[in-house]
C-alpha cells in the first residue's frame, strides 16, 4: 500500500513542527518557538511525562515567542476535561494564540501504568472526553468574552491510528492528528473513516494533521536510527503500519528500518522532497507537522531546527501552488 504517493484530489496544507524530545529546561524551547513564531505556524508538542505543556508553551509566550500551538496527543488519564480545558483556555487567553488540543487513550501499558487498569471501551471514553472538554471550554468562552475579551480559536482533537477511531473523529472531534501514517494510508484509510464519521452527522469532515519524522541524510547515521522510536515497538502502531503495507514484526530495530524506506519519512535533502510534500496535500492532509526528534536527540537543536528550516523556506510553496 506504500508505493504510490500520486492522488487526484488537492487541498491547501500548512507545515509546522513539533517539539518532539521534552525540552530538559524551558529555554531549550526556544528555538523551536522562534521558528514557529518567525514563519507564522502551530508549535505542536506532544505527551510531556516530565512536565507540563501548557506551562512550556506560557514560557515560550513570555519570552516573546508566541505563535499557535498544539498538543499530539495528551494522555487523558493524566487530567480530567474540565482541568485541560480550563489549562488550554488560560493559554488561548494570556497569549491571544489559537490552541490546538489534541487526545488520546495511550497504549495498553499507558493505561495501566497511570490508571491501574485499561479502558474498556477506549472510542467511547475518548468521545465522551472531547464532549466534556468542549462543554467546559464554551462556558468559559461564554464567561471571558461576557466581559468583552475576544478568545482565540480552541479545538479539540484526537490521536488516530485506524479507522474506527477515525470515524468517531468525523461524528465528533475538530481534528484528527496521525503519527507515522503513510500518505497512501491516510487517503485510503482514515480519510474516508472520518467522512463517513461527518456525513453521518451532516457535519463538516474534520481537519487532518499528520505528524512524520523529518531527517536529513549525509550525517552519516543511517536513517533506520534516526526514526527509531518506542512507537515501533507498540502492537496499535504495529497494526497500523501493517494495514498501510509495511513488512513490520517483532524486531523493532528492523522495524525502523522499513519505517525509513517508506513515503511516512521525509528526507529534507533528498530531491524526492517536493513530490512526497505534495502527496501529502493530496491524500488529504491539512497541517503536516514536522518531528526532528530523531536529529535532535543525535547532533542537538541547531541541527534539529536547521532541518525545520530548511524545509519550511523551500517547501511551503509545494503545498500552496
Amino acid at each position: 500500500m506504500d508505493s504510490s504517493v500520486a492522488y487526484d484530489t488537492e487541498v491547501p496544507v500548512k507545515l509546522s513542527l513539533i517539539v518532539g524530545r521534552a525540552p530538559d529546561a524551558p529555554a531549550d524551547l526556544l528555538p523551536f518557538a522562534e521558528l514557529a513564531s518567525g514563519f507564522e505556524t502551530t508549535l505542536w508538542t506532544g505527551q510531556a511525562n516530565l512536565g507540563s505543556a501548557a506551562s512550556m508553551f506560557a514560557y515560550a509566550a513570555g519570552a516573546g515567542r508566541s505563535s499557535a500551538v498544539g498538543f499530539s496527543v495528551a494522555l487523558m488519564g493524566m487530567r480530567p476535561a474540565s482541568t485541560a480545558a480550563l489549562e488550554v483556555t488560560a493559554h488561548a487567553q494570556m497569549s491571544r494564540q489559537p490552541v490546538a488540543f489534541g487526545v488520546g487513550p495511550g497504549s495498553i501499558e499507558y493505561q495501566e501504568s497511570w490508571l491501574g487498569h485499561r479502558i474498556r471501551k477506549p472510542i467511547q471514553a475518548t468521545r465522551l472526553y472531547v464532549e466534556e472538554f468542549r462543554a467546559h471550554t464554551d462556558r468559559l468562552r461564554m464567561q471571558i468574552e461576557s466581559r468583552g475579551t475576544h478568545l482565540p480559536g480552541i479545538e479539540i482533537g484526537v490521536g488516530v491510528l485506524r479507522p474506527a477511531m477515525a470515524e468517531m473523529v468525523g461524528e465528533t472531534a475538530d481534528f484528527a492528528v496521525t503519527w507515522l501514517c503513510p500518505p497512501k494510508y491516510l487517503h485510503d484509510v482514515v480519510v474516508p473513516a472520518m467522512k463517513r464519521g461527518a456525513e453521518r452527522l451532516g457535519r463538516p469532515t474534520p481537519r487532518l494533521v499528520a505528524v512524520n519524522p523529518l531527517y536529513e541524510s549525509g550525517h552519516g547515521i543511517p536513517a533506520n536510527v534516526l526514526v527509531e522510536s518506542p512507537h515501533l515497538g507498540m502492537p496499535h502502531y504495529l497494526d497500523m503500519l501493517r494495514r498501510a503495507g509495511l513488512d513490520v514484526g517483532d524486531d523493532r530495530r528492523r522495524n525502523a528500518e522499513v519505517l525509513a524506506a517508506s513515503t511516512a519519512v521525509l528526507d529534507a535533502e533528498s530531491a524526492r522532497l517536493s513530490s512526497l510534500l505534495k502527496a501529502y496535500r493530496s491524500a488529504g492532509v491539512d497541517e503536516l507537522v514536522l518531528n526532528t526528534s530523531g536529529m535532535q536527540a543525535y547532533f542537538g537543536t541547531a541541527a534539529a531546527c536547521g532541518a525545520v528550516r530548511a524545509v519550511l523556506e523551500q517547501h511551503q510553496e509545494d503545498f500552496d501552488e
